[in-house]
């Protein structure tokens, strides 16, 4: 999440390549949510193609 939100994409996807749990969140938010309030629509996209369940409720 923390690399979400700092938008680094190349260490977004090692973290995915490695086998991050997408659908890891903290109290309040998931990566999805931060990708989404912070515009970065690559990582949405990156996300997306992770198959994050994009029906998780935050």
């Amino acid at each position: 999440m923390k690399a979400t939100k700092a938008g680094i994409s190349t260490v977004f996807q090692s973290l995915i390549y490695m086998g991050a749990d997408v659908n890891a969140k903290n109290n309040d938010n998931n990566a999805l949510w931060l990708a989404c309030f912070g515009n970065r629509y690559n990582l949405i996209s990156l996300l997306l193609a992770a198959h994050i369940d994009i029906n998780e409720q935050t």
